[in-house]
């Protein structure tokens, strides 16, 4: 019986990299040409890993900005490797000033002039 145990743990562990490698490989597929994805922070909790992404999709208005995450959230939440949002969305419209005087000192990407960008962080919790 501990011995059934234990190849089950190591099957478990080993099996850990692949499934995280997998979330990737879909995240990478379901992200679409306007959208940059600026952190992805994936923790141990438990059975579960919580994976927190953040990035921001980048358009001419804030409406085909909020389509590119939905599509994006629907194409994760349709895998087997992703799942729905474990919280509700965290959404933010901002938009381009050419220099982008209007930034925070957090902000990482340059929003062109005339552009919109919707900010969003998505967060997930996976089976191990």
């Amino acid at each position: 019986m501990l011995a059934t145990a234990q190849r089950a743990a190591l099957g478990s562990f080993e099996s850990q990299g692949p499934r995280l490698a997998r979330l990737l490989e879909a995240l990478s597929q379901a992200t679409s040409d306007d959208t940059v994805l600026t952190s992805i922070n994936v923790q141990a909790n438990g059975l579960h890993w919580h994976a927190t992404i953040d990035g921001i999709a980048i358009t001419d208005d804030a409406a085909s900005g909020q389509a590119a995450v939905n599509g994006l959230i629907k194409a994760l939440s349709d895998s087997p490797y992703g799942g729905a949002p474990s919280q509700p969305p965290s959404f933010r419209v901002v938009s381009g000033t050419g220099g982008n005087n209007n930034a925070g000192p957090d902000q990482r990407v340059v929003i062109p002039e005339g552009m919109s960008g919707v900010e969003f962080v998505l967060q997930f919790e996976l089976a191990k």
